[in-house]
């Protein structure tokens, strides 16, 4: 990083607490807890103060201390799942890494919950009945586990739960994923088109992986060519 790029960054380290710390003046908020409840900051200053947070940390490390200066100055937190969601993939987009890990740094009830939700969402039990694998997913997502939870395996490959669900050739949770908000990928599609090539010489689960494609191709339209 050259002279100038670094004196940017730390410049905008400094504007941020400096942001910090009048929003809190302006707010008259009262210190919390790090990472406790959720902000009575306008939604706008918010989204603000955790975007340049995340402009301004060069590591996940910096980020979180950053977080939890902003949480104890005037109140920057998270209590809810679907926000605390969304900055998951935020950061594992920022830091090139899963959610899992990205959750993993913060120390908190919230994020242990993030975590015990999407683990559980990758266990998808082959030898269970299909019905009782998809009530299970069903329960999972509605007490708010991450459909695009992302966890690195034993092999170095991310696994979803999306991954998951086309390995084991089951069509009813796959749609489920995709009608609860999964962003399928070209690997998801380069996944299911090698189940279809590998059961080839059975005919139920041939036509089940083929439907899987074809699901997954039709996902994949409403998504820029990036996804």
């Amino acid at each position: 990083m050259n002279p100038s790029s670094l004196k940017l960054r730390r410049t905008g380290k400094i504007l941020l607490l400096g942001a910090l710390v009048c929003a809190g003046q302006i707010y008259g908020m009262e210190p919390q807890e790090p990472m406790g409840a959720f902000a009575q900051l306008p939604k706008e200053l918010h989204q603000e103060i955790i975007r340049k947070a995340i402009e301004s940390s060069d590591t996940l490390e910096e980020f979180v201390k950053a977080v939890n200066v902003a949480c104890a100055l005037q109140g920057v937190c998270y209590d809810n799942l679907k926000d605390f969601t969304k900055l998951m993939h935020m950061l594992a987009d920022k830091f090139d890494t899963t959610t899992h890990e990205v959750a993993g740094n913060f120390h908190t009830s919230l994020a242990e919950k993030y975590i015990q939700l999407g683990e559980q969402l990758l266990i998808i039990d082959d030898e269970s009945s299909q019905l009782d694998t998809f009530d299970k997913v069903t329960q999972l997502i509605n007490d708010g586990a991450d459909v695009n939870f992302t966890m690195r395996n034993n092999m170095a490959i991310d696994s979803t739960p999306l991954f998951v669900a086309i390995q084991l050739i089951n069509v009813d949770v796959v749609k489920l994923l995709m009608q609860s908000g999964v962003i399928p990928t070209s690997q998801n599609l380069k996944l299911a088109e090698a189940v279809m090539d590998i059961t080839e010489g059975s005919i139920l689960c041939n036509k089940k992986a083929a439907e899987i494609v074809q699901i997954i191709k039709n996902a994949m339209k409403k998504y820029p060519p990036s996804h």
